[in-house]
């Protein structure tokens, strides 16, 4: 059996964070979560996690997704 996708799912609101969690993880996926942009790029940049999708909410503080995202790309 093939291992599971796995999700990084970035939101500052927990209730939406939660929600994805328990959707994503009941359709069978490997799900990692993170409250913002700084604790997503942690994750991201530990070299055991490996992500075949990242999503993210645009709008959060310190961090918006739009600057996750070039962030990762960059990288």
């Amino acid at each position: 059996m093939a291992d599971p996708n796995r999700l990084l799912i970035i939101d500052d609101n927990e209730d939406i964070l939660s929600t994805f969690y328990e959707f994503f993880n009941s359709m069978g996926y490997e799900v990692k979560t993170a409250v913002d942009g700084f604790v997503a790029l942690k994750l991201l940049k530990d070299r055991s996690n490996h992500f075949d999708c990242l999503i993210t909410d645009f709008v959060m503080p310190n961090i918006s997704g739009v600057g996750l995202i070039s962030i990762v790309k960059k990288e």
